[in-house]
């Protein structure tokens, strides 16, 4: 029996989601809240069970020629002056791929923290994101355009296996729907995806937690062995990595374009983005940049 990748990527929200609860993810949870039949439930408790001996072919796009990575806006509390001055900088380089490498939204109010009940809704950030993406593509009309999703996207995730369970299976791709992606031509992936050579993920998906570590690039590399590019730390950061067998492998993080955040307002954090300049066989030249008071370093 075949498990789409697109139910793949859900049954993993929810077990992540049982886990952290301490409950079973069982047949019955899974037929009611995905809509399928006793037989599918069986084959994908199957998966999860042998799950690490089960590889996916990873996501791959076509190789382009130069890409504007962003990651970390954090929708209300992003920093206008920031995302202008990436923005800007990415028309001047004819940037053909935008990718928004997570936590576009912030989801403040559906958070698992204490919230200042003064902020904005859910509705509002949704508002302030849709209009982000409208101008967005505006700008860069023939532009691919890839919106990973990350920790606090999963937060609106997390908020309807808990609070809507019987319905869920109805209204898991309320973000997509609510931002009107598809119309804006779009793509919002969950999973790490490769662009050419070079990975991308938000930087969560590791396992023990979202801490944030002062060696990102050093941390992730544990994980990935192969080159990639992140956000999710806040902080711009790149190390080359060279195996016993001769070969150099990149890794990078890129910074956030947030001001400071209310529930973080001690941090080391730095704004940035990266430029990607890609050669046809997929191999890469990465450009990290930094910004300071919206001046591009």
């Amino acid at each position: 029996m075949r498990i789409s990748r697109e139910l793949w990527s859900k049954v993993l929200l929810l077990y992540q989601e049982f886990k952290r609860r301490g409950e079973p993810l069982g047949r019955p949870r899974l037929m009611k809240m995905l809509g399928i039949s006793e037989n599918y439930a069986r084959a994908i408790l199957f998966a999860l069970e042998n799950r690490d001996i089960i590889r996916l072919e990873p996501l791959n796009f076509t190789p382009v020629k130069t890409e504007l990575v962003i990651a970390d806006i954090h929708i209300p509390f992003h920093d206008p002056l920031a995302v202008e001055s990436a923005l800007s900088y990415a028309e001047r380089q004819g940037v053909d791929l935008i990718v928004i490498l997570g936590d576009l939204v912030d989801f403040y109010k559906i958070s698992t923290f204490l919230k200042n009940p003064s902020k904005k809704s859910v509705g509002e950030e949704i508002k302030q994101a849709k209009d982000f993406l409208k101008d967005l593509r505006q700008r860069f009309k023939n532009a691919k355009i890839i919106y990973k999703e990350g920790n606090h996207e999963f937060r609106l995730q997390r908020y309807l296996m808990k609070n809507a369970p019987e319905i869920y299976n109805l209204v898991d791709n309320l973000l997509q729907v609510s931002l009107e992606l598809k119309d804006l031509n779009i793509e919002y992936v969950i999973e790490p995806f490769r662009v050419g050579k070079l990975w991308h993920l938000h930087g969560h998906e590791r396992p023990g937690g979202s801490y944030n570590p002062e060696y990102i690039t050093n941390v992730m590399w544990k994980y990935i062995h192969d080159h990639f590019i992140v956000g999710h730390y806040h902080r711009t950061q790149e190390k080359v990595y060279k195996r016993i067998d001769g070969k150099n492998y990149w890794g990078g993080a890129v910074g956030y374009l947030a001001k400071n955040l209310e529930y973080a307002t001690l941090n080391n954090w730095t704004q940035g983005f990266a430029i990607i300049r890609y050669a046809e066989d997929g191999t890469f030249r990465a450009e990290l940049r930094r910004i300071v008071n919206g001046d591009i370093f």
